[in-house]
């Protein structure tokens, strides 16, 4: 939704929800449609929705859990990420939101992390043998 969309989508919300205004009465001050209106606060809702969604979902990403993973198991763990990403930024190019995608940067953070444990773990077995 560009920007000037969105004011307006803004404004349409503000005049239902703390004016009681129905889409007719918002249709008549701005000369569109009912069913514009309708359309601009229902899509507004839905960016709301992302946008809580993602907030959530980041706050989530950010609580620590632990537990252990045998070397097989980290190697196969960047494997699915890997796969997981490659179809994740395929859909995304197409809509161009993989910047804003909490998975996507979840697990390319922790892809990294694997590859640096794996990396840890063989150089140690190494140096132990």
């Amino acid at each position: 939704m560009d920007e000037q969309r969105k004011k307006q989508a803004e404004e349409i919300a503000e005049l239902r929800e703390l004016h009681g205004m129905t889409f007719k009465a918002i249709a008549e001050r701005y000369q569109i449609s009912p069913g514009k209106v309708s359309y601009l606060y229902h899509d507004l809702q839905r960016l709301r929705r992302l946008a809580r969604y993602r907030e959530l979902r980041e706050a989530q990403n950010q609580i620590t859990v632990s537990f252990s993973l045998t070397l097989g198991e980290a190697v196969i763990l960047q494997r699915l990420l890997l796969f997981y990403q490659k179809r994740v930024f395929a859909e995304s190019a197409r809509r161009g939101d993989l910047a804003d995608d909490p998975d996507y940067n979840t697990s390319e953070a922790l892809l990294r992390r694997l590859f640096r444990l794996e990396h840890e773990t063989r150089e140690k077995a190494r140096q132990e043998a």
